[in-house]
This record gives C-alpha cells, sequence and structure tokens, in this order.
C-alpha cells in the first residue's frame, strides 16, 4: 500500500509548484530550497507526508515529533475507507443525488440540465425567472465545475422568443460538462460584507461514533477573493471559528505558503476576519449533527454549509474531507483526534450491506 501511495504522490505532484514552494520557504527559513525538498522527500519515505502539505502545513518550522500527529494522505485515505462505506457514498459524490437526499437542508430549487430535455430546464427559468443561476457539474470537486452566469429574460412571459438560441444555450452547457442548475443563494448580510461576489461557507467536519452519534472536528469559515467560489483550493481565504461561540479566531490563511498568505482583514474588502459572530450557530451546528445520521453508511463527512438571511442550509458534503484546511486552521496535526474514533467505530465498509439490487 505505501508503494502505491509513494508512485501515486510522484505521478501526480505538480513539480513547477513545490519548486515555486520551497524557494519561497528558503527565503523565509534561511534555508536551500534543495535542502527543503531533499527534507520533504524524507517526510515522504518515512511519514508519508505528501510533499505539498510539507510545506503547506510549514513543518520546516515545527518540531521534527510533530509529524507523528499529522494526518497524512495516506492515514485520510484509510480513515475514509474505515468510516464510508463504498456503496453509500454516492449520494456526496454526485450533487443530484446530494441535492436529492438532503433536500430538507438544502432550501434551493435546482433542475437537470440535459440534451433530451430541453424544454424541462427552460420551464423551469420561466417559472422561478432567477436573475442568477449556479451550473455545475454533477461530480466536481475542489471548487472546479461550478459557473455562475446572470440571465437576462425578454419583458414578455417566455424567457428566449427564438427557440434555437435557447437551445444553443442549453446544449453549450451540456458540453461543457453542466449537468446541473441550481438558484443562487442570497447569504446573509454578515458574511456578504466580507466577500460579495460569492457565498462564503463554512465547513464544518462531522464524524459519527460507535453509536452513531454524531460530533464536530472543526469549523472552519472560507471566504472568496474576488471570485465567484470561496473555495480554499481555489485561492479562497480561511479562517478558524470556535465551535462554542460561532465567532472567528486567528488570522485569515490561504493553503499556499506566499507572501500573502495570513490576512487580519480581507485582501479586498478590508473587513476584519477575526471576531466575526456567524449568524444562526446553534442552528448550523444542529443541522450538521441531524444531516450526519440520514447516512448511516458514511460515517464521515466535511459539509459546507451556507448562511442565508432566514437560517442555514448545505451547500454539499464531502466524504473525503480534506485535511489541510483543517491541520492549517488548527495549527495542529489531527491524528491523534481521528484515531480515537477508529479505535471504537465499525468498519462500515464490514458491518454495513449494499442495498439489494433492483
Amino acid at each position: 500500500m505505501r508503494l502505491l501511495y509513494w508512485l501515486y504522490v510522484l505521478r501526480a505532484l505538480a513539480f513547477h509548484k513545490l519548486l515555486r514552494y520551497a524557494r519561497h520557504e528558503g527565503e523565509r527559513t534561511r534555508h536551500s530550497a534543495p535542502a527543503l525538498l531533499w527534507d520533504a522527500g524524507m517526510a515522504l519515505l518515512f511519514h508519508d507526508v505528501h510533499p505539498s502539505d510539507y510545506f503547506c502545513l510549514h513543518f520546516p518550522d515545527r518540531p521534527k515529533s510533530e509529524v507523528k500527529t499529522h494526518a497524512n494522505t495516506l492515514f485520510m485515505r484509510r480513515f475514509h475507507r474505515r468510516c464510508n462505506a463504498r456503496h453509500a457514498r454516492g449520494v456526496f459524490q454526485d450533487k443530484l443525488q446530494f441535492l436529492e437526499t438532503f433536500s430538507d437542508f438544502t432550501k434551493r430549487s435546482h433542475v437537470i440540465i440535459s440534451k433530451d430535455d430541453r424544454e424541462t430546464f427552460r420551464q423551469w427559468l420561466l417559472r422561478h425567472r432567477p436573475a442568477e443561476i449556479i451550473v455545475k457539474t454533477p461530480f466536481g470537486t475542489c471548487g472546479l465545475g461550478v459557473m455562475k452566469l446572470l440571465l437576462n429574460y425578454d419583458p414578455e412571459p417566455q424567457l428566449m422568443p427564438d427557440q434555437k438560441a435557447f437551445d444553443d444555450f442549453s446544449s453549450d452547457l451540456v458540453a461543457k460538462g453542466f449537468g446541473l442548475a441550481e438558484e443562487c443563494l442570497v447569504q446573509h448580510a454578515e458574511l456578504a460584507m466580507l466577500n460579495p461576489s460569492s457565498v462564503n461557507t463554512i465547513r464544518l467536519v462531522t464524524i459519527l461514533d460507535s453509536k452513531c452519534n454524531p460530533h464536530i472536528l472543526a469549523a472552519v469559515l472560507r471566504v472568496g477573493v474576488g471570485k465567484s467560489v470561496d473555495n480554499f483550493h481555489a485561492g479562497g481565504i480561511a479562517i478558524l471559528v470556535d465551535l462554542e461561540t460561532g465567532m472567528t479566531k486567528g488570522s485569515g490563511f490561504r493553503m499556499e505558503p506566499s507572501d500573502e498568505e495570513y490576512f487580519e482583514r480581507h485582501p479586498l474588502t478590508q473587513v476584519r476576519l477575526t471576531d466575526c459572530t456567524i449568524p444562526y450557530w446553534r442552528e448550523i451546528l444542529l443541522m450538521v449533527k441531524e444531516a450526519a445520521e440520514l447516512v448511516p453508511g458514511v460515517g464521515t463527512v466535511g459539509w459546507d454549509v451556507a448562511v442565508t438571511p432566514s437560517g442555514p442550509c448545505l451547500i454539499e458534503g464531502n466524504d473525503n474531507w480534506d485535511k489541510t484546511i483543517v491541520e492549517k486552521a488548527l495549527g495542529r496535526g489531527i491524528r491523534q483526534d481521528l484515531e480515537r474514533f477508529l479505535s471504537k467505530a465499525p468498519t462500515r465498509n464490514a458491518t454495513v450491506s449494499p442495498p439489494p439490487e433492483s
């Protein structure tokens, strides 16, 4: 397994990005880039630390002993496989299945975009007449495969008098892989003022214990930077949220090491990021705990939650949630936290039977 993991890492590694990280960290720590790359290689060889995590989590600054507390990528793969049954993961990997399964929590209308049924899409637009829509690829991750569209409506009671123009519009979306359209959410003013161009969401990680009671590991607010998405991997900023108070704490941060990595204020809006209070915090906690119990075969989920003027709603859930944003927010490794759950949690791939074939 470890050999396959190393081969996977080396095959997928963006070496030009890694070299940029090493040069930046070398200037900051006064170590040579080759020495840091060598140390990153040793961390991979002996502790399975992904080279990107070595730099993004600033292992050159940390005591060598802390490498054992890091939930490396190989450990996380085993953790997710242990907690989440293979047959149940599809609910979280297919955005349409997710919307249907968690319809009580999503609070927005959606429609399938299909080349074989353009009229359903057309009628949905005419019925709701949204000024903006979000189109998504069904299986996109990390903020990829998501696009916001502004719509113009004809004064007459139809979307486009030219049927061919609408057919071309929907066919173009299908050709680009977009198979799902959703209404745009109006976010709460307290979060909109941080960055109005994106819906700024909270990532909350839940884990079910041996009695299937949900626990929340951590919460992180993600804020966009001039883009229509807030994703951490798409250049967004993240900041830790205190689970007790619902207030942000510490500095905002980006994933990649750079000269503009940590922030007290948003770089565009200049709104202070620390000590922001998340509206409807108690309702958010209750919602994700209730949602975590809906799919028994999935024991751990990273939930993305938006907050509207009337309350919270789910954007999506991730069965293979990213540990980097959590560890960077907490300023420590989470391996021991996860191992405590693993020591008592059932192996859902072994204990949960798949549904009967239809």
